[in-house]
């Protein structure tokens, strides 16, 4: 089946279900004869000419007659569902209705088009001229005696819409029903305009005629309908004047119109009217007589986008050419002309001098509901008005923490006297609100609102409060949050102070010598500097005083000043020279390491480069990389020192690398693995004597922090190291690893999440670091291995773990605690690999560990981006769910209960998430340039927040089904393979 009936994607909703469906009696325009025999409608989807589904759809009760015994009409409850979903739909899709009685005998047979003429697909309610069905022809297949049939909606349009002012009435209706969910009603306006609606629909409800006869009265030269919906003329009784009758059928509403593919609208020079435009020339002689009659769009009822377009004569343009509707993207924009409207009329809807409103004004119950809604809603776009009414009671919000973002975009900042209440305003959250970090996240991003200095100070010192470990969680999206400062300001103070030699690529060589006073490294430590960039100087001032967040912050500028194309290379390089020089007053010996690390580091990844080149199949670039290690680790450390902090980890000291043991990865980019040694000073600060272990296999030994808006800090904790502990790393070259980097943190931060509420799904946030745009190192998980390995070696991932984890007499005779980490770990990924579209997933990048552990690697495709055809919502093989047990074993249960408690976990913080990728927009990610507001758009949908807990539970089981009986990745999964043997 397909997406539940509520579910407003078109990828997700039935194709189609008969809400009321009614026919006019074929070949009678009385009352029904006395031996009324049943009817039921049968449905058919055909694409490509061709039916979709062998077995016809068919009404599940029989219709009943009106009391006048003329209509024909089912139950508004009866829907018809179809296992086909529209992103599966061709362009000529058809529906094929066949109407039949008892015999059953087909009666007649009408098709109707999903799409409309111009690839838009038809929404509500539509009215259908039905073809009666010979009695030669009643024998046979009516659904498939002529597929070539003319559209029953455009037949219709053509010859009765105009007339069949009832039905007009209903399709307005119902279009501007269901545009209340997006738009003000017009108060003033209904009240006058729907009773009257009501009133009409009810009289022509008594009118015994049809549309056929109104057409015909009019031609005969009657007076039609007057303003009641009666005729003027006799009440006619007649019989049909033709042998067919009406079938009226419903289809989903769509929130926005759907169109089957993007086409091109070219302009016209001279065209009056904005948002029409000259799409194509028509086929034939271009004279008036040739062209159709453009007028059958102002009536028809069948393209709710099409209404109301005026003809060729009134816009003036050639009749040569063929008008369509252009959908307005900015439809929902403020509306310019209201705008200049109010700024002249500024001080009566905000206030005389943006100050009269009484403090103590409160709102009445309607504008305290308007409020209310406006606070819960994620979007961040208001209306003119929405910010009129949230400026007007400003006074009333302070105490709510989640109206803070609301007010501060309600602001009219060109309006002096509108700006100085905002600090004084912003008191009083800090004093009753208890703003918290992921709040001052929001106050650093791009909103125009947001860049301004008052906004800015608020943030940063609304970050002051934080640890090193919470400044840690977020370090990469407030290092982004640099390019929103006074950029001018800051290039011109930072630059000013320093030497004109500086290195944009690393820590230059007389970084340690370069010119400056110490009152500006104070500067950049207490962070009272200049106020106009105030989160540089913050960073700054930290990092000084911290070797992991001296290290990240290092790496993190690095990169970005290594990147040509960012447009924000000077920003970035001010504040990193500003760093050098603040961080040689301060602490001259993490200096001196960074340094070191920097040129270190930078020669193991020269080495993987040159061996990647090598010409020659894999053992042969994998010889070249071991001899340019060897004669790297003969050179020794830089400049003669002990050890360097790992870039990963900087507390990790690395003395040295094991060239024996380093190989490459059967891939294009031919990734490289080195192990590194660890160095160890007994006789300065004894360590303990347990081998190195990942944290992330023990979290619950690391300590979390008592604030819900920050991550683990565990993240950064010190890892014990003994004389033989080693440290691999997976360096990477020719990939852009920053989409990888903001995957691992966002893992990192729903596991906290769930821990939070005591639900820890055992996820493995390895580690990743980006040293510049096309390469970076990743942490190396020992004893992992991609589940086709597993499936290859050992048949099945139970088979696995019962070599590894063997316990006789158990379940499956796999220890228990192995399998219910497996349980939770799938779980955890496949909720957290949904919701942020990670894709390209395939047997090869998902991981499994002897005790149970599953992950994610290789990030490619993230925000929804897949290189493969119609992928699932997230990878859930048939092998998994073996693994579990089948689908009818307990765990398969725990797995689904786990998943939705999860996704509603992810829901309740959807608003921090959503923040720091807000934030990374500008940051090159691959997958998020272009369309950033559509990408964020799309994970933002992926939550679901328009659901209660107990339907999101519903719509992650449909998720499940839909991925585990997806067959199209098990055939890529073939392909995969293939292609990676010829390597």
């Amino acid at each position: 089946m397909m997406g539940s009936e509520d579910d407003n994607s078109p990828s997700g909703v039935p194709l189609s279900h008969l809400g009321r469906s009614c026919t006019y009696p074929p070949g009678t325009g009385t009352a029904l004869p006395k031996d009324e025999e049943e009817w039921v409608v049968r449905v058919h989807i055909v694409c490509n000419e061709e039916p979709l589904q062998g077995v016809s759809v068919s009404t599940s009760t029989p219709a009943s007659c009106d009391p006048a015994r003329r209509i024909l009409s089912w139950d508004n409850e009866a829907l018809i569902f179809f296992g086909v979903k529209y992103r599966d739909l061709t362009l000529d899709a058809r529906l094929i209705f066949t109407v039949r009685d008892s015999s059953p005998r087909p009666v007649a047979v009408v098709s109707l088009s999903f799409f409309g003429p111009h690839g838009v697909a038809r929404m509500g309610k539509q009215k259908l001229l039905l073809d009666m069905c010979a009695p030669s022809e009643r024998g046979k297949h009516a659904h498939l005696i002529d597929l070539q049939r003319r559209d029953g909606v455009s037949e219709y349009t053509k010859k009765y819409a105009r007339d069949d002012v009832g039905f007009r009435i209903e399709k307005a209706r119902e279009k501007y029903a269901f545009s209340q969910a997006g738009f003000p009603p017009v108060e003033w306006l209904d009240r006058l305009s729907l009773p009257h609606t009501a009133r009409l629909l009810a009289n022509l409800a008594q009118d015994p005629r049809d549309p056929r006869e109104w057409a015909l009265e009019k031609e005969e030269g009657g007076e039609g309908l007057d303003e009641g919906g009666f005729g003027q003329g006799p009440c006619l009784a007649r019989g049909s004047l033709h042998e067919s009758g009406f079938l009226v059928v419903t289809l989903p509403l769509f929130r926005h119109p759907v169109l089957f593919q993007e086409r091109l609208y070219p302009g016209v020079a001279g065209l009056p009217c904005g948002g029409l435009s000259l799409a194509r020339p028509l086929e034939g002689p271009s004279s008036p007589a040739s062209s159709p009659p453009l007028e059958r769009w102002a009536a028809g009822p069948t393209d709710a986008g099409f209404q109301g377009l005026t003809t060729a004569k009134d816009l003036n343009c050639s009749p040569a050419w063929e008008l369509c509707a252009i959908y307005d993207c900015e439809a929902e924009s403020d509306n310019p002309v209201e705008g200049k409207y109010r700024r002249q009329a500024h001080d009566q809807f905000r206030g005389s001098g943006g100050s009269g409103v009484d403090p103590s004004l409160k709102p009445n119950k309607e504008e305290r509901e308007r409020i209310e809604a406006l606070l819960a809603s994620p979007s961040d776009h208001l209306r003119i008005e929405e910010k009129d009414l949230l400026w007007t009671f400003r006074h009333t919000l302070p105490d709510k923490r989640q109206a803070l973002t609301k007010f501060l975009l309600s602001v009219d900042w060109s309006r002096e006297e509108e700006v100085l209440q905002v600090p004084r305003l912003l008191e009083q959250w800090k004093a009753k609100a208890n703003v918290e970090l992921s709040d001052a996240l929001k106050l650093l991003g791009r909103e125009k609102a947001f860049q301004h200095e008052i906004v800015r100070t608020f943030a940063v010192d609304t970050l002051r409060r934080a640890s090193d470990d919470e400044l840690l969680t977020y370090l990469l999206q407030l290092v982004q949050a640099l390019r929103y400062e006074d950029r001018s300001r800051l290039v011109a103070d930072m630059t000013s102070s320093l030497a004109p030699s500086t290195s944009v690529t690393s820590l230059p060589e007389d970084w340690e010598s370069t010119g400056g006073t110490a009152g500006a490294a104070v500067d950049a430590m207490d962070g009272s500097g200049s106020r106009s960039y105030p989160l540089a100087r913050f960073l700054i001032g930290r990092a000084c005083t911290s070797l992991e967040l001296s290290n990240f912050l290092y790496w993190y500028l690095r990169v970005e000043i290594a990147e040509d194309d960012s447009g924000y290379g000077d920003v970035f390089k001010a504040v990193f020279d500003d760093f050098g020089m603040a961080l040689r007053e301060v602490n001259p010996v993490v200096l001196d390491l960074l340094k070191k690390q920097d040129e270190f580091f930078t020669n193991i990844a020269r080495s993987q480069r040159q061996a990647r080149d090598e010409k020659g199949r894999k053992d042969a670039k994998e010889e070249k990389l071991r001899q340019l290690l060897a004669e790297a680790d003969a050179n020794g450390l830089p400049k003669g020192a002990p050890y360097v902090p790992m870039p990963l980890d900087p507390h990790v000291k690395v003395a040295g690398v094991v060239a024996s043991t380093a190989f490459m990865f059967r891939s294009a980019l031919y990734p490289a693995v080195i192990q590194f040694r660890l160095y160890n000073d007994q006789s300065q600060q004894p360590l303990p004597q347990q081998p190195l272990q990942r944290s992330v296999m023990d979290p619950s030994s690391a300590s979390m922090p008592s604030d819900p808006a920050v991550a683990s800090s565990f993240v950064l904790t010190p890892r014990a190291q003994s004389p033989s502990a080693c440290y691999k790393v997976i360096f990477k070259n020719g990939d852009d690893l920053r989409q990888d980097q903001l995957i691992i943190q966002m893992v990192t931060l729903m596991d906290f999440l769930l821990k939070r509420v005591n639900l820890d799904l055992k996820l493995t946030p390895y580690r990743i670091l980006a040293t510049g745009p096309r390469d970076g190192m990743i942490e190396f998980v020992s004893t992992s291995s991609p589940i086709s390995e597993v499936l290859a070696k050992h048949g099945s991932i139970q088979e696995y773990f019962r070599v590894h984890a063997p316990e006789p007499g158990a379940p499956f005779g796999i220890r228990p605690e192995v399998l219910a980490t497996f349980v939770k770990s799938l779980a955890g990924y496949c909720v957290i690999t949904y919701l942020l579209g990670i894709g390209d997933r395939h047997l090869d990048n998902i991981m499994l560990l002897p005790h149970g552990h599953l992950l994610h690697i290789d990030f490619g495709f993230i925000f929804g981006q897949d290189p493969k055809p119609m992928p699932p919502p997230f990878r859930l093989a048939p092998q998994m769910v073996e693994g579990l047990g089948g689908e009818a074993h307990e765990n398969f249960m725990k797995f689904k209960r786990y998943c939705c408690q999860a996704y509603n976990c992810f829901r309740g913080h959807a608003n921090l998430i959503l923040t720091l990728l807000g934030l990374m927009v500008d940051a090159g990610i691959k997958d998020l340039a272009g369309d950033a507001a559509s990408v964020l758009g799309k994970v933002e949908e992926r939550f679901r927040l328009d659901l209660s807990a107990e339907q999101a539970e519903l719509f992650f089981l449909s998720l499940i089904n839909e991925s585990l009986n997806a067959f199209l990745p098990e055939i890529l999964e073939r392909v995969h393979k293939f292609a990676l043997m010829r390597r």
